[in-house]
């Protein structure tokens, strides 16, 4: 799912739960590993869009996770991180989410 604010780069469904994902990627860990590029600005931009994808589905539950893909030089090494993380209102501003 794309829109102007950001993009869901996958979205999987089984049953009542929705996942959605965050899949980066890398061919060089200088920078870190995939996951470390999650920080808590792109966990929260995922959650909005998230909101919005789901606004019109009925009985679904929401779950995060994080595809870390590293490019060995031969093939990818995925590291799957299911229930990466969970939003939570924000205790002064409850129309809020912090994730």
């Amino acid at each position: 799912m794309r829109s102007r604010d950001g993009e869901i780069d996958l979205v999987a469904r089984r049953g009542r739960t929705l996942v959605i994902a965050e899949v980066k990627t890398r061919q060089s860990k200088a920078a870190g590993e995939g996951f470390d590029a999650v920080d808590r600005k792109k966990r929260e931009q995922l959650v909005r869009l998230a909101d919005r994808y789901v606004a019109e589905m009925r009985d679904v539950e929401l779950r995060y996770d994080v595809l870390s893909l590293f490019w060995n030089g031969r093939r990818f090494e995925v590291t799957h991180f299911p229930d990466a993380f969970r939003p939570e209102s924000d205790a002064q501003q409850p129309w809020k989410w912090r994730a």
